[in-house]
Parts: structure tokens; sequence; C-alpha cells
């Protein structure tokens, strides 16, 4: 039935002409866009993963340009360590070729002071982003030894964390401007009060200028003087001979302990006049008062007491054994002529083999021996107390204090550090190649810990570049991610565009066609 008011060909047709208008407006969107899903109206769940997405990798973005820069810092600081390394090897070279006997060490010491202030400026000049690694000053406001870069951003059940490289610069410090704490340093090194380590170190030093002061031939014929454990009044237990007669008081016996022997030892120093000097009085035994004889006589070793005490009894039962002898085992007895020269005579013997036990283990070869060691012990006690001081650990590698060196009579001590090393006044002697040598270990320690520091910064550097990498990874995985979410298939949607534009033309074409029904009707009327 044909009808003026119902052209269901037209409605049909103009239903399928909207149809493929809006998949067309859809399809050319979406070409244009390149996204499948561009509004939370085409899909709410994957449109708000892509929108977090997106919104990670503008925050990964961030953190990679964090990293290039913690990246160029770190750098910028391997270079100046790596540059100062170089120069600090050169140090050393100089100092060992100045341990050759007959090398001017003033010229040396001019080439290594060129060499010192290239390491101060070297230090001075490796800043970026106006910080400094290398030259630190702990007294400005705000400073902190940790530096932290960021490293990383995760997203995890819906919390965000922001993960820091740490790099604690204290191991990459060189030298430290405070003066605060280089004054602390030195207050700490020149306090000589008897508890701390300067103090110590002088009354080492006092100890051993005491001993030498005992000249060696004082101090033999200290040894002269004989002994006897059961007093030290008598010889063996014979009174001084007198009126022709030599009287026996007591029988010789044998010391039961080194104690004893130290007390007769003791009383050869006082009557030979060395224990004022000595600070070892007649009753001074390994318990005594602490003087420097005293600490010189506990010096021994248990085996040296054992031996020497084993000889001094071994004496005086020889000695027993020939006034017994002469005596023919009686005591008090006048005696004639011939048995007091007898006894003389065997006085004399025992003197002789005393003095030369005593000498054996007391002497000055062991008084000697005793001197450097106290000296070497005194000279560690102080350079480790000095090292592991709390104001020493805050200083840079190349100002803080490495060792502590005595002076040649031993009455000062000088702190060691790279930074202030001259050998411009050294010579060819003993001690002053001690000094050299003292020196080149300071250099050789401070390599060391610089080469540590180049490790820790390498290692972050390692770290802050695999980070770069791995959150450029990241970034082109959550690209990824939000293509396949939300990005169009532009092959297939060209394919439907043309489809669609052809489907547009003939819904066009059948919508006319259907319209112009009514002209047919028209023509009836005509």
């Amino acid at each position: 039935m044909a009808s003026l008011f119902t052209n269901a060909s037209a409605q049909t047709a103009l239903k399928t002409l909207t149809a493929a208008s809006k998949s067309l407006a859809s399809t050319q969107t979406r070409v244009a866009t390149g996204y499948r899903i561009n509004t939370a109206e085409d899909n709410a769940a994957y449109w708000s993963i892509a929108t977090t997405l997106r919104s990670d990798v503008n925050a990964l973005g961030a953190v990679k340009d964090a990293l290039g820069l913690g990246a160029a810092t770190v750098d910028t600081v391997y270079t100046g360590i790596s540059d100062t390394k170089d120069l600090l090897d050169q140090v050393k070279s100089k100092l060992v070729a100045a341990s050759q006997s007959g090398v001017p060490k003033a010229q040396v010491q001019a080439e290594i002071t060129q060499l010192q202030n290239r390491l101060k400026d070297t230090s001075k000049s490796t800043v970026i982003n106006s910080e400094s690694w290398l030259t630190q000053d702990t007294s400005v406001a705000g400073y902190t030894s940790q530096k932290d870069v960021v490293g990383s951003f995760t997203r995890a059940a819906g919390v965000v964390t922001i993960e820091n490289i740490t790099i604690d610069i204290t191991k990459t410090k060189l030298y430290e401007n405070s003066t605060s704490a280089q004054d602390a340093v030195t207050a700490s090194l020149d306090s000589a009060t008897a508890t701390t380590a300067r103090g110590v170190y002088a009354k080492a030093m006092d100890d051993i200028k005491a001993v030498t002061n005992a000249t060696n031939a004082a101090w033999n014929n200290s040894l002269k003087k004989t002994y006897n454990p059961a007093t030290t009044t008598s010889i063996a237990g014979v009174a001084t001979p007198a009126a022709g007669r030599t009287s026996f008081g007591a029988a010789a016996t044998t010391g039961t302990d080194f104690g004893t022997a130290v007390t007769a030892i003791s009383t050869a120093l006082t009557e030979a006049q060395l224990n004022t000097a000595l600070g070892l009085g007649p009753t001074a035994d390994f318990g005594g008062a602490g003087g420097a004889g005293s600490k010189f006589l506990s010096s021994l070793s248990a085996d040296d007491k054992t031996a020497l005490l084993n000889e001094l009894n071994a004496n005086a039962t020889a000695l027993k054994t020939t006034l017994t002898d002469i005596n023919n085992g009686a005591v008090g007895d006048a005696v004639g002529a011939e048995r007091v020269a007898a006894a003389t005579a065997a006085l004399a013997t025992y003197d002789a083999a005393v003095a030369e036990s005593v000498n054996k283990y007391v002497g000055v070869a062991a008084r000697d021996a005793f001197v450097t060691k106290t000296a070497e012990n005194a000279i560690a006690t102080y350079s480790a107390s000095a090292k592991g001081d709390v104001n020493n650990q805050q200083l840079g590698i190349f100002d803080k204090v490495r060792s502590v060196i005595s002076d040649n009579n031993g009455g000062n001590a000088k702190a060691v550090r790279v930074s202030d090393i001259d050998i411009s006044n050294l010579s060819d002697t003993g001690f002053d190649k001690a000094v050299l040598s003292s020196y080149i270990s300071a250099v050789d320690d401070a390599l060391q810990e610089l080469t540590l520091s180049a490790s820790i910064v390498g290692a972050a550097k390692a770290r802050i570049e695999g980070n770069k990498t791995f959150v450029q990874n990241l970034v082109d995985a959550n690209n990824r991610g939000i293509g396949q979410l939300v990005d169009a298939d532009l092959n297939e949607e060209s394919t439907k565009l043309k489809a669609l534009q052809v489907q547009e033309q003939l819904a066009v074409q059948a919508l006319g066609i259907a319209n112009s029904s009514t002209q047919s009707i028209l023509s009836l009327f005509q």
C-alpha cells in the first residue's frame, strides 16, 4: 500500500544511513587519534588502566631525568678521584726515588709540593650542581654525608614508592674545609695529660731517656755488684773479713723467686747511683712504682727470667760449695791468711760470674733492645690513637693523620698527613730513612683508601647506569601495555573506513530512491 504519511523504505534507508554515518564517525575518530579507546565511555576499565599507566610513564620519565643528573654527578666525582689517584701515584714514586742515598731531597720536595697543590686544585674543582664531594665542609648548615639519587618508581597494591640510591660521601672526602674539625684533631694530638695518647707517649719517651741517660760504663759498673738471694748486705752469707778471720754468718742459699733477684739487682743499681735516673729503688720489684728501670726489668720474657734465676742460683751454690770446702765445713773458726785469700778469690770469681750472668740478660744490649721496643710501642700506640680519633675520622683522605713519627731525640712527635709531607730537611741517616719510609707508608695507605673510594663511586655509577637502562625498558614496556589496551589497529580501521564510506553512499542512494516513491503517487493525480 502506498501512503503519503508512512514511507517504510525511507525510514529503513534513514536508519541505515544514520548507523553508517555513526560508525564512519567512530572509525574516523580512531584513525585520527590512533586510539581504540579514547575516552572513558569507550571502555571504562581499560581507559582507567591506560590512564594510570600513562601517569606512571610520565613519573618514570622524571626518574630517568633524575638518574641522568645523578649519573653526571657521579661521573664527575669519579673523574676527580681518578685524576687525584694518578697524582698520588706520582707522589709515591717521588718518595721512593728520594729513598735512594744521594738524591737531593729538597729538589724532590719541590716536585712533591707542586703535586700536593694539584691534588688540592683538582679536589676543589670537582664540582657539579654547586656540590663538591671531594672537598667538603662539615660545619656548613644543612650538611649531610648521605647523598640520594632517585633510583626507581614503583606502584604495588595501590601504593606508590620512590626508591633512592644512597651514596656515603664521607668515603669520597679528600679534604675537610672545617677549621673546627682540624682544630679538634690538633688539640687531641697536642693534649699531653696522663690519660691521652700524647701523655702516654711522653711518659714512654721519659722512660727511654731515663734508661739511656745511664751511660754504658755506669750501667756495666752496676752489674759488678754481687748477688745474694738471702740478703743484700753480705756476699753469700760471708761477712766482711776482719782481724784475720773470715766469719761465716750464714750458709749461701738459692733464690726462690725472681723478685728477690730483682731486689738484689736494684740494690746494685742503687749503689751505682742509677736509681734516681731509672726510678728504681732498692726494694723495687715487678710490682713496683712503675719507674723506667722497673719497666725495663719487667720487660724480660718469662724464659729469660727463669734462665737468669737459674744461673744466679748456680753461681750462689758454687760459691757455697767453695767456701764450705775452704772452711772444712766449720763456721766462725779462726782461719789463716791462706783461707782468707782463698775465700777472697772465690768471692771475686763469684762476682765475675754474677756480673756475666746479669749482663747477659739486663746488660747494655738488653737495655738498648728495651729502648727500641719501648719507642716502637709508644709510636705505634700514639699512631693508632691518632688515626682512630673521632675527630680525625671526619677529615679527608689527604688531610687525616695517617701515623705519628718522633723527632731524632724522641722528645716530640709529628703527625703524618699526605697534605703536609715534607722531605726537604731529611738526610741519609738511618733515622731520616725511617721517617721517609713512614711517609711512603702513609701515601700507600691513602692510595688504598682512594682506590676504595673509586670503587664505591664506580659501583654507584654502574648502578645508576643500570637503573637508567631498566627505567627506559620499563617505560617501553608500559607504552606497549598501553598500546595493547587502547591503541587502534589502523590496518583494520582503514579497511572499515572504506567499507563504511561505501555503505554511507549506498544508504544515501537508497534513501533517495525511497523518497522518490512519493513522486510516483503525485503522478496519479496529474
